[in-house]
């Protein structure tokens, strides 16, 4: 790369960043942007599909502009996202999207090399202009793009096509790279980079001053989801095992942070159950306020069916919050015995019984945050920018120099 070598020059393509009228999309990413900016000269391209966008036309407008000032420099772009049984051109359109809104960025831009976050069709759009543009490519497996999509026929071999061009591929679990060795990815090429925690952000606080401040009783027994309120995430065994603890103790109290389709279902269960003055549910939030909600809680419950490795387990933990989660992806790789319990997914019981158990346990919570400290954004970039360097470093094999 010679000057370029001390700081790369990336070109980002993902739908996972935060956007005006959804401020909590992909937080993760932009956290790990902003700090990739401060080594690399980043630009992000968030793709906006097409139907979401109509919704929000002013918004829509100032996000499509390239904005060069801002770290990292960012600019937006409509596609049109099509369902299956089409779906095997969604990589394609996204590509031709992207030229035709970005022409200079895309097909003459200077950069060094493609990141694409999420395999499909993010990092398959990116492999195809970086094959246009001789660029190498490393594109970033997140969970559900690696554990769902790559097993789809319409999507699978695209995804296997990228990944063979890949010289680098970043997972952010050892799990998501055993399954992505299935589809040809070289474990010998493959970082595993787990995600960051903010220390500044997310650190332990007063439980009684934290409910204090968002109208939480003391004495309740605060059992905090965040997430999208979706039927992956867990939420219908969430609301069962809330309905079964609540009928033997009414001191329960469950806030479901997040929004979603499932909003209205647990609402509903919840007054079904005659204890609808037992669930909060303040809907999105901000990752820049959530600290204060993570304090306020006794233990963070997230029975998710498939995960990589989420950042609401590791930011609980750095406030000293005891973690009910499931066995599923890169969790059981980043929550430690003494940081919580994990059970199987799809089960009610087991999480009822999970979080009756963390609640007569004693937990050290200093030990429990000390633990989430390797879990760092600089540590992040660092694997990151290893796996830029190593895919732009003129020579290497693999994928297209």
């Amino acid at each position: 790369m010679g000057a370029a070598a001390a700081r790369p020059r990336v070109l980002v393509l993902t739908n996972l960043f935060p956007v005006p009228w959804e401020a909590t999309r992909g937080t993760f990413n932009a956290q790990q942007f902003t700090w990739l900016a401060e080594r690399a000269d980043v630009t992000v391209a968030i793709a906006l599909p097409l139907r979401e966008a109509l919704r929000w036309p002013r918004m829509t407008w100032r996000t499509l502009r390239l904005r060069s000032n801002e770290r990292p420099a960012r600019c937006g772009f409509l596609y049109l996202n099509l369902p299956r049984p089409l779906a095997r051109l969604n990589a394609l359109l996204y590509l031709v999207a992207f030229c035709l809104q970005h022409p200079r960025l895309a097909l003459w831009g200077s950069w060094d090399c493609l990141v694409g976050s999420w395999l499909y069709p993010d990092a398959v759009a990116a492999a195809m202009l970086a094959a246009i543009r001789a660029r190498p490519i490393v594109p970033i497996a997140l969970g559900t793009d690696g554990n769902v999509l790559s097993r789809m026929p319409d999507r699978r071999s695209q995804i296997v096509w990228m990944l063979r061009r890949a010289r680098r591929l970043v997972t952010v679990s050892a799990a998501l790279r055993e399954v992505l060795a299935d589809c040809g990815a070289t474990p010998e090429r493959t970082i595993v980079a787990y995600t960051g925690v903010d220390p500044g952000r997310f650190r332990p606080m007063s439980r009684a001053s934290a409910r204090a401040g968002l109208g939480i009783e003391a004495g309740a027994r605060v059992v905090l989801f965040v997430g999208n309120l979706i039927p992956t995430k867990g939420t219908r065994e969430l609301l069962a095992a809330a309905v079964s603890l609540l009928r033997s103790d009414p001191r329960w109290m469950f806030v479901l942070i997040g929004g979603g389709p499932e909003v209205e279902v647990i609402r509903g269960g919840f007054e079904d159950a005659g204890a609808a003055h037992r669930v909060m549910l303040p809907g999105r939030i901000p990752n820049t306020a959530l600290a204060t909600w993570y304090a306020s809680a006794d233990v963070v419950c997230l029975p998710s069916h498939r995960e990589g490795v989420p950042n609401v387990v590791l930011e609980a933990m750095a406030c000293g919050r005891p973690v009910v989660a499931t066995r599923v992806g890169g969790i059981p790789e980043v929550v430690p015995e003494f940081a919580g319990i994990l059970v199987e997914p799809h089960s009610s019981a087991a999480v009822a019984d999970a979080l009756r158990r963390c609640l007569e346990t004693t937990w050290d919570e200093s030990r429990i945050a000390a633990s989430a400290g390797r879990f760092s954004w600089a540590t992040n970039v660092d694997q990151l920018l290893e796996a830029i360097s190593a895919a732009a470093a003129p020579g290497r094999e693999g994928g297209t120099p």
